[in-house]
């Protein structure tokens, strides 16, 4: 069995610490005043929460390796207008892969494609279409820090 949960969560105990000490993961916590407190009440009070710990150990693992090259090649003097807006997708691209790569994400057997981590939420009758976009911002805002503080400007 090619099981390895338990040295994905041993890894990322020894990295977390490390992460939330240089911000390169949200230790943020949800707002208690939200429109939706559905994440609260799932026992996810931190915007990192619906991430499984391999999840989190990739996306950790993503920002640290992302502002490693940013820095290097910062130290180096290659950043290059074209260099720098590579980093800003490539901020970008990390952001977006949060959107699928969690907990809440399911497969859309009609597309074929995993759903958003917001799809649930714009589901079924009567109000479930209304998805405060603040809160998705929010999320996505303490995601994208880590790298974009970084990227921007360069």
């Amino acid at each position: 069995e090619d099981d390895n949960g338990a040295e994905v969560r041993a890894r990322l105990d020894e990295k977390l610490p490390e992460w939330e000490a240089f911000d390169l993961v949200p230790s943020e916590r949800f707002p208690e005043t939200s429109n939706d407190d559905r994440p609260i009440q799932s026992g996810m009070p931190l915007w990192r929460d619906p991430f499984s710990p391999r999840q989190l150990l990739c996306h950790g693992t993503s920002v640290e390796v992302f502002r490693e090259m940013l820095d290097a090649d910062r130290a180096a003097g290659r950043l290059d207008e074209a260099r720098k807006a590579a980093y800003g997708y490539l901020a970008l691209t990390l952001d977006t892969l949060l959107n699928y790569n969690n907990r809440t994400g399911r497969w859309d057997n009609t597309t074929g494609r995993v759903r958003s981590i917001f799809r649930r939420r714009r589901e079924g009758p009567p109000y479930y279409d209304n998805v405060m976009h603040a809160e998705l911002s929010d999320f996505f805002y303490v995601w994208l820090r880590p790298s974009s503080r970084n990227a921007a400007g360069c």
